[in-house]
């Protein structure tokens, strides 16, 4: 992630609207990564790896897969931080609802629910 990036900004009913976006096969936008095989950041990956892309475009959408994934990117800081994200953004995906969106942000009734469903 380059340094002119802003921070992760998306609530969580964006997030849960681009996995509707995703299951519905709807178009979600390009990303515009940018090759930096001239030019290095000074920060090294925390994986080890220094990337050779960074994204330019599309670094909302990046965190919000990340978060639906449930797997932390490399860009972001402290795990701690990253476990609030992910208490934050419970995003469910409902198999028995009867309305068109089948994602919900889950509540504290939802996380309350016992069973299958």
């Amino acid at each position: 992630m380059p340094e002119f990036q802003r921070g992760f900004v998306w609530k969580a009913t964006q997030v849960r609207d681009l996995a509707e976006s995703l299951w519905l096969d709807f178009p979600v936008g390009s990303l515009l990564l940018w090759n930096s095989d001239t030019h290095q950041e000074e920060r090294v990956a925390r994986d080890g790896v220094t990337p050779a892309l960074w994204i330019v475009d599309g670094q909302q959408r990046t965190t919000a897969l990340a978060i639906l994934f449930g797997r932390k990117p490399y860009w972001w800081g402290s795990a701690d931080d990253w476990n609030k994200i992910q208490k934050r953004y419970d995003i469910r995906f409902d198999v028995a609802a009867k309305n068109e969106s089948h994602f919900v942000v889950a509540n504290a009734a939802i996380r309350k629910t016992k069973g299958d469903r």
